[in-house]
């Protein structure tokens, strides 16, 4: 089994579009490995923010191209949950009829994305790898066939570049095998939101020791609704209380200025620290404390 988690678009992509906007394609040969091209900043190798901020500009480059949308089935960045599982992003979604491989062929195999360029971040790490491994290995679960490819396979390009291309040759890209990449870790991984908003009461804290709700904020520990569709049922149930409460609040999902001044006012009030963010010591009070 694939150790590898599909994060769906709306937890990442900034431009929303249905799946019904896809082509479904019957069962392909397997996968063909695509790199970004161009300058890649080497920060996606430790910021994940970074990775979701370069995927968004992708997606929108192709659109101004004229595509519906991002070409490609997937991206693997190189990055894990807090299970170790490597983050695989949903593009067009596996099944779907990709529009990166080249005109006649896109119907042959499954579109896999690397955030890999041609100059700047170049040489993919050990986690980037083993992240395309288990991304092809995922694609292969739903009924797609064993081919490990390359872009330039069949088609007149670069892509997806010389390092990459050597290690997909070398089979490292085949799922099953090991090693491979530059050796340089992802760095501290941010780690994915649930896929669900969880079956906890709403006393129970949701998130991991450490994290909290607040403001939008580059500490990967932060959980603002923005970037994570799963971070807003959680801030809903936020607002939803304050409001319940007295609170003029507005119920969104998305922890913004307001939100954060009526918490900080909450918290004076109930003698927290008025730091205007809910961790796990605001949270219970919430619905602990007396209405006053």
């Amino acid at each position: 089994m694939a150790n590898a988690v599909l994060v769906p678009r709306e937890d990442w992509a900034d431009r929303r579009i249905s799946d019904s906007a896809f082509a479904n394609v019957g069962r392909t040969k397997g996968v063909k490995f695509h790199y970004t091209g161009g300058s890649l900043s080497k920060k996606v190798v430790d910021d994940h923010d970074e990775c979701i901020r370069r995927m968004n500009g992708f997606v929108a480059g192709h659109i101004a191209q004229g595509w519906t949308w991002g070409g490609y089935n997937v991206c693997a960045c190189g990055h894990q949950d807090d299970r170790g599982r490597y983050l695989v992003h949903e593009w067009r979604g596996i099944g779907k009829l990709p529009a990166a491989n080249g005109p006649g062929l896109n119907s042959g195999h499954q579109a896999v994305l690397l955030l890999v360029g041609s100059s700047g971040h170049t040489q993919p790490t050990t986690d980037q790898v083993a992240a395309g491994r288990e991304a092809a290995a995922l694609i292969r679960e739903r009924g797609h066939g064993n081919e490990i490819r390359g872009h330039r396979d069949g088609y007149a390009t670069s892509c997806p570049g010389e390092p990459l291309y050597k290690l997909l040759r070398a089979g490292k890209l085949t799922p099953g095998s090991t090693g491979g990449g530059s050796g340089e870790s992802g760095g501290e991984a941010p780690k994915p939101r649930p896929t669900k908003p969880g079956v906890q009461p709403p006393y129970a804290f949701p998130l991991a020791r450490g994290h909290w709700f607040g403001p939008p904020h580059r500490d990967t520990r932060n959980h603002s609704g923005y970037h994570w569709a799963s971070d807003r049922p959680h801030i809903e149930r936020i607002q939803r209380r304050l409001r319940e409460r007295g609170w003029a609040i507005t119920v969104d999902g998305r922890y913004g200025d307001n939100t954060a001044g009526t918490v900080k006012a909450f918290q004076a009030e109930k003698g927290l620290t008025p730091d205007g963010l809910v961790g796990a010591q605001t949270w219970p009070v919430l619905w602990t404390a007396p209405i006053t």
